[in-house]
């Protein structure tokens, strides 16, 4: 096994020692990692500046009042209370992944959640994976984590979309083309080329965010000064600190690469309900 710091070559199937940067989770991924915690006999977590604890999902306010979403609500409170999180969002104030990239996620940074969306910060440069609630609760509380290393694959954008197209039209015609569940399963997919300079941080964030259905288990874009204007906007300077800017070596090697052409007539809709 391999430590993160270790200054070999790490290949897929490795298994590695990583420390998180960020944990994520929402009021209903909570509830399951409250229990896991517990049976921890409370041991507290890595640091209180680094759980960021958002109530999304319980958003109706049909349902807010039932038994079953107020427990959801009173296991977020106590959280806070316990942990004295900084980083507390609170009930239906913001989107979870919306609110940790745009102000809070850094290029370079590992983060881990209990969220199958947790793949959305990649549009900033973080290594950003989604898993189960006992998964994630361990480097809650060490700070620390293993993985099985994976292959990557490179989704290659070129050329620049049509007026009007948008980041979820293109990630919906990346999955027309290639389908989903197939040559992304369980890889991290990079998105590359000289299209990716077309994209806005929030298309990109469609982009990285709907990898999950590509069936990848993160989708990442590397930094670049697009990001960095986006990062140097924010208000609070300790979230512009610890940036890392990265680019994939020239030589890197993928299991396997696909070229898309954003020119090509990528806009698409959804039909509800999907399926």
């Amino acid at each position: 096994m391999h430590d993160s710091n270790h200054k070999g070559f790490v290949a897929p199937g490795d298994l590695i020692r990583v420390f998180v940067d960020w944990i994520l989770a929402s009021e209903v991924s909570w509830a399951g990692m409250e229990k896991t915690y517990n049976s921890l006999r409370k041991p507290g977590i890595f640091r209180n500046d680094r759980f960021g604890l958002s109530g999304d999902h319980v958003v109706d306010p049909r349902v807010n009042k039932l038994p079953e979403v107020q427990a959801l609500i009173g296991a977020s409170e106590r959280a806070k209370k316990t942990f004295k999180m900084t980083e507390y969002q609170g009930m239906n104030y913001t989107i979870l992944h919306t609110e940790f990239y745009r102000e809070r996620a850094q290029p370079g940074m590992l983060v881990v959640g209990s969220d199958s969306h947790t793949c959305s910060a990649g549009a900033i440069g973080c290594l950003a994976i989604g898993l189960g609630a006992a998964d994630v609760t361990l480097p809650l509380v060490t700070g620390e984590t293993w993985f099985n290393v994976p292959e990557a694959i490179n989704i290659r954008l070129v050329g620049a979309p049509k007026p009007g197209i948008g980041g979820k039209d293109v990630i919906l015609y990346i999955l027309q083309v290639l389908k989903r569940n197939t040559i992304a399963s369980d890889r991290i997919v990079e998105f590359t080329g000289p299209g990716v300079r077309h994209l806005s941080l929030d298309a990109r964030f469609a982009v990285s965010n709907m990898t999950t259905e590509l069936g990848g288990i993160t989708g990442l874009l590397a930094p670049d000064d697009i990001t960095q204007e986006f990062i140097n906007r924010r208000k609070l300077t300790r979230h512009k600190w610890n940036t890392i800017y990265f680019k994939p070596d020239v030589d890197a090697e993928y299991a396997a690469v696909h070229e898309i052409d954003l020119t090509n007539d990528v806009f698409y809709r959804t039909l509800y309900p999907a399926g």
